[in-house]
């Protein structure tokens, strides 16, 4: 995903309240970009990927924290979010597309 209007220290302060780090990347691709995977600190982590027919939980992120981390970039300024699912201008934006999206198999696309 990437983040415009930010920078890294920004998007790390969003991880850090979440408990979420970088599964990857976390690159400044420039002044005003940030290239970031995200998945849960730990299998334990409230963010954490559960299987539905298992129950397991790994450490990918569920769509909980896929839709809290870019909630939490867009309260703290950030001016646009890209990811394969779409590109959101704003809050506002990603809340009106936010139905269709939780309907939507993320599987590996973030």
């Amino acid at each position: 995903m990437r983040v415009y209007g930010l920078q890294k220290a920004d998007i790390q302060t969003v991880m850090d309240k979440m408990g979420i780090i970088p599964a990857q990347s976390f690159d400044q691709t420039s002044r005003n970009c940030v290239q970031i995977s995200l998945r849960a600190e730990t299998s334990d982590s409230v963010y954490a990927r559960r299987s539905f027919g298992s129950g397991h939980r790994s450490v990918s992120l569920c769509w909980h924290g896929f839709r809290d981390f870019i909630r939490g970039v867009f309260q703290l300024g950030a001016t646009r979010a890209v990811t394969a699912l779409g590109r959101w201008e704003s809050e506002e934006d990603f809340d009106d597309g936010l139905r269709e999206l939780a309907e939507t198999n993320v599987g590996s696309m973030v």
